[in-house]
């Protein structure tokens, strides 16, 4: 279930006041990810990041640039689903 910007928020405020918390979120991803919940882990991990940092710096500090274009619907929907509505 994706997560709501309110909730997002949320995070993103307690970590900004709440040293301890940011640190315990930090903690609880690598934690689950050493654990073997890797995706659950990479999702906190995700969560801790964006509350922390931009996606330009942490582009700029990883070398890795966020892409400016989406892909389409097209490119995105696997070839053996048929086309809805068309």
């Amino acid at each position: 279930m994706p997560l709501t910007r309110d909730f997002k928020e949320l995070v993103r405020r307690h970590v900004a006041e709440d040293l301890a918390f940011g640190e315990a979120l930090l903690r609880e991803g690598i934690e689950m990810m050493l654990a073997g919940g890797v995706e659950t882990g990479k999702a906190v991990l995700r969560d801790y990041t964006k509350a922390t940092t931009s996606s330009e710096k942490l582009g700029e500090a990883t070398g890795n640039q966020r892409k400016t274009e989406p892909l389409s619907q097209e490119t995105d929907r696997p070839k053996d689903r048929p086309k809805i509505g068309r």
